[in-house]
């Protein structure tokens, strides 16, 4: 029996504060497929904050990409 496990898929509450957006980095850096979930609220600052996390994303993924790199956001 093998404790490797394959193909790990990961939820993470993306709030937008740096300890979530770490997180993120730190399961994409184990090879671990990573589906952010962020939880609206209706505070006023949600629509920069949303913007922010894709942003943040986008840069996640290209420089998976780019580092040939395991993982994937979801």
């Amino acid at each position: 029996m093998t404790s490797e496990i394959l193909d790990r898929s990961v939820v993470v509450l993306l709030s937008g504060g740096l300890d979530s957006a770490v997180m993120v980095g730190m399961a994409l850096d184990a090879g671990d497929h990573v589906h952010p979930l962020h939880v609206r609220q209706g505070f006023l600052w949600e629509d920069e904050e949303s913007a922010a996390i894709t942003r943040y994303l986008a840069a996640l993924e290209a420089d998976r990409a780019a580092r040939g790199a395991a993982g994937a956001i979801h």
